[in-house]
């Protein structure tokens, strides 16, 4: 039996354009102009506190200046309505300072997560047994739950229906299928396979992120795909090929993705290649990175990247999405929100660092023709890339990375090596 252990801190949204609302609220109307994900909720929610009907709130939506599931919550709109009920007829407009936006939630959920292998006499695979603790992406949006229900209902009865909702879905199958991403809807054709969730409770508020669960669980699953490889003296790729008979869309995109880079031909000392795969809203997305450390830090040079998403209309517009994709999910290397005491640590940019320009990999995107009916593209670039990264490390270093974000990782390999 092979075992690891995962770990990954709290990530907030970082969008461009921080959390604001414009709202003009008269005796009867309101009109709002805001950059949301959730236009009906905000407008459930805006009749709620003012006390009209839904048609009565007018929601023109603007440019979103980035989402990523942060604009699925309606915080910053309450706070415009709740205002600007105070000057009537007046446009009042809310803009979150990058520290308010940064240091006020919603974030990512944190968790920890163990993996379990077990091997045959001859090395075969036998079964997974996985273990998830972390908070639930939804309970902790009540309001915003509360808000979908008819403004005509009692507020009472909005409240009971979604404690109920929320209800449903802690003791039922749903629990832990947001959170369990790919690790639950994994696609691996193992003899045996557990998933288990444990929910967790704080008062740290979270919600959705890019790629809801996937930006953890795929990192989790390929890389301990990484691992039975190396325990069975088997290629990684042919490893995911066995357990991926029954999915020749999944086999497609990752010979694409093996043919275009270099995967299997030699490299310098230093570097190595990491490869991983990921499913996510009807789209399959491979990946080849080549990553290595330099001056004591995570570098990552190059990524092949092959996507199957259905019939492509724009190309461009493909190859745009996953490379932001890979770029907001690289820069997961070094992100975290930390509380010390209650309070986040992490305010600006100084401290929670976006990749830069100058940290960028050389990116090649390669769409497969395909006649399937569209599917997702917005948000599949980004939950291979870490684990790909982490899988390209260990060939290069020998140490395996199951902690995020990974620079702290490798930081705290650096100092038990410098121990020694």
């Amino acid at each position: 039996m092979i075992e690891a252990q995962y770990g990954f801190p709290y990530l907030s949204h970082a969008t461009m354009e921080p959390q604001n609302c414009t709202a003009l609220v008269s005796k009867s109307k309101i009109k709002l102009w805001v950059p949301t994900q959730a236009p009906t909720m905000c407008a459930r929610v805006a009749a709620a506190i003012h006390g009209i009907p839904i048609e009565n709130v007018d929601v023109e939506i603007t440019m979103l200046g980035g989402g990523f599931g942060r604009r699925s919550a309606i915080d910053f709109v309450s706070d415009a309505v709740l205002i600007a009920r105070h000057l009537p007829d007046t446009p009042v407009q809310v803009i979150w300072s990058r520290e308010d936006d940064m240091s006020l939630g919603y974030y990512r959920p944190i968790g920890d997560c163990r993996m379990r292998g077990v091997f045959s006499e001859k090395g075969e695979v036998l079964g997974i047994h996985s273990h998830l603790v972390s908070q639930q992406h939804f309970p902790d949006m009540r309001d915003s739950i509360v808000g979908m229900f008819p403004t005509a209902f009692p507020p009472k009865l909005r409240q009971k229906l979604g404690d109920a909702t929320i209800s449903f879905i802690q003791t039922t199958g749903l629990m832990g299928f947001f959170e369990g991403g790919e690790i639950v809807g994994t696609k691996y054709n193992f003899p045996h396979f557990r998933f288990e969730y444990t929910p967790i409770t704080t008062q740290v508020p979270v919600t959705a992120w890019r790629s809801v669960a996937h930006s953890y669980s795929t990192f989790m699953m390929e890389t301990f795909i990484d691992m039975l490889s190396h325990a069975s003296n088997t290629d990684p790729v042919e490893v995911r090929r066995q357990f991926l008979s029954e999915h020749p869309l999944h086999c497609s995109v990752m010979d694409k993705a093996i043919a275009e880079s270099n995967w299997g031909a030699s490299i310098e000392d230093g570097w190595g290649r990491g490869f991983a795969l990921s499913e996510f809203f009807g789209s399959v997305v491979a990946q080849v990175v080549e990553a290595g450390i330099v001056d004591g830090q995570i570098r990552v040079r190059h990524v092949t990247c092959a996507v199957d998403c259905g019939l492509v209309v724009n190309p461009d517009i493909v190859r745009a999405q996953i490379e932001s994709g890979i770029v907001y999910g690289l820069s997961m290397i070094h992100e975290k929100i930390e509380l010390i005491d209650g309070v986040v640590q992490q305010h600006n940019f100084d401290t929670f660092p976006v990749f830069r320009m100058h940290q960028m990999p050389e990116i090649s995107v390669f769409v497969l023709p395909s006649d399937r009916h569209p599917s997702g593209i917005g948000e599949i670039g980004l939950p291979p890339i870490n684990a790909a990264v982490s899988n390209a490390l260990f060939a290069a270093t020998g140490h395996r990375l199951t902690d995020m974000p990974m620079q702290d990782a490798w930081d705290k390999v650096a100092a038990s090596e410098e121990k020694i």
